[in-house]
């Protein structure tokens, strides 16, 4: 063995080892606050992508009235996307009665990134429990708290709270989503 690769190997050993005693290192509770975080931040990105493919599909929508001569159709878009443009959000409150295109494109947006959303907090905070669990085990309480904390946080900015009328019959199913 040549000793130019002796020492990189060593040098890479070394390395490997650090990482790995580091890594070890980690406080459970840090790793479930990074987690939240990073989910936070797919859920910006899903949002971004979902907002960018909308204001296409605008674009479309209106050279689709302009062609048809539509002008109230055509000027309903224009509207909506200076609106975007200014905001970056489509919430219930934007939405449109007239067109009724213009609505339909608004609610399958809303509903698409609401979905994605979802499913990006639905992978996140089971994962949030099972490093709560495991902390309050260790009885590391301090740092559970800041994982529950983080839970809530995902929870409360976005999963929609649906409030049903008293006397209301619920599937289990839809409790345990």
């Amino acid at each position: 063995m040549s000793p130019r690769f002796l020492s990189v190997f060593v040098v890479l050993s070394a390395f490997s080892a650090t990482v790995h005693s580091s890594a070890q290192n980690v406080s459970p509770g840090l790793v479930g606050e990074a987690e939240a975080q990073k989910c936070e931040e797919r859920i910006l990105a899903v949002q971004r992508d979902t907002l960018n493919k909308y204001e296409v599909a605008l674009a479309e929508l209106q050279v689709t009235f302009q062609k048809s001569a539509d002008l109230e159709g055509a000027l309903a878009v224009r509207t909506e996307r200076n609106r975007l443009s200014r905001e970056q959000i489509l919430t219930e409150k934007n939405l449109v009665n007239e067109p009724k295109a213009l609505r339909a494109l608004q609610l399958q947006t809303s509903q698409k990134m609401q979905e994605l959303i979802q499913q990006l907090v639905g992978e996140t905070v089971p994962k949030l429990i099972e490093i709560k669990k495991q902390l309050t085990i260790a009885g590391k309480l301090d740092e559970a708290v800041t994982v529950r904390t983080a839970i809530e946080r995902l929870q409360n900015a976005h999963v929609p709270v649906v409030k049903v009328d008293a006397g209301t019959v619920i599937p289990a199913e839809v409790i345990l989503q």
